[in-house]
């Protein structure tokens, strides 16, 4: 396969690694959440709900670590990141300003994976749903706390009690831990059981910090203002690798994103200057 020679070499490796017969035969891949979804369904013999399927499909798109596309989805942005003539300058300035691994093209493209990822994974709220849903955890943490706290059966409930014994024996193994109590035939997963209760935050404490993040995460700006839009999906992607330029090269790069974003999306008349107004505060 013939390459442009623009691409940064970090990208064609990624490329040929994707397409090679040993990846294409490795047991983990990334599926679509539908896929996911339909296999939960068979396993556990349930037809899920849409409004479940959906809470399902936005949370595997949230919690990917580097992106949550599926192979097939994620080798055909690359490929069109890689053929596209518009992205060799795009692919030029990013490759000046490749330092280190923290600047490599190769997270450029993880990050417009995790541009799409994240509009998905969204929950799509305007800022006053997200500040009433934010505020709506706020008040539930600090009302379950008092209950808690008033509840006498409660007293000394510990997360480790949720702890299944084969996970505390699994530690057991891997800590190699030696423990004896005369006359008891599980001495050492008491033990664990009791370590671990003593290290890990109290539910108390834990609704305590659910109310705290809850009150700063509501005072956050949403990335998108109007998320009901027809151009929603795009400025989220826009922002997204704003703020991804911005905290790795130390600039917007304006026109990067607005290349990338055109080729994404086909966009022919994503320019600098529309870049900027939708990052504009």
């Amino acid at each position: 396969m013939e390459y442009p020679d623009w691409v940064p070499e970090s990208i064609l490796a990624m490329h040929k690694k994707r397409t090679s017969d040993e990846y294409k035969k490795r047991e983990f891949r990334i599926k679509p959440p539908d896929e996911l979804i339909d296999e939960i369904e068979q396993i556990h013999n349930v037809t899920l709900s849409k409004e479940n399927a959906e809470t399902l499909r936005k949370e595997h798109y949230r919690r990917a670590i580097f992106g949550g596309l599926s192979d097939d989805e994620s080798l055909a942005l690359l490929e069109k990141l890689i053929f596209s003539l518009n992205m060799k300058g795009a692919w030029t300035a990013l490759s000046k300003r490749h330092t280190d691994n923290r600047t490599s093209p190769w997270w450029f493209f993880t990050a417009c994976d995790r541009a799409i990822c994240g509009w998905r994974g969204s929950n799509k709220r305007t800022t006053s749903e997200h500040k009433a849903f934010y505020q709506e955890i706020v008040d539930t943490a600090i009302k379950l706390n008092s209950l808690l706290r008033n509840a006498e059966k409660f007293d000394g409930y510990s997360i480790s009690q949720e702890i299944d014994d084969e996970s505390i024996h699994w530690l057991i193994d891997v800590l190699d831990i030696h423990y004896t109590i005369p006359g008891n035939d599980d001495p050492g997963g008491e033990y664990v059981r009791y370590c671990i209760s003593e290290v890990l935050p109290s539910v108390p404490y834990m609704l305590d910090d659910i109310a705290k993040k809850a009150m700063a995460f509501k005072n956050e700006t949403v990335i998108v203002k109007k998320p009901n839009s027809q151009n929603a999906q795009i400025h989220y992607f826009i922002r997204f690798l704003s703020d991804y330029c911005q905290s790795k090269y130390g600039q917007p790069l304006h026109d990067v994103v607005a290349t990338t974003t055109s080729v994404v999306y086909d966009l022919p008349n994503c320019d600098d200057d529309y870049v900027r107004k939708i990052v504009a505060p």
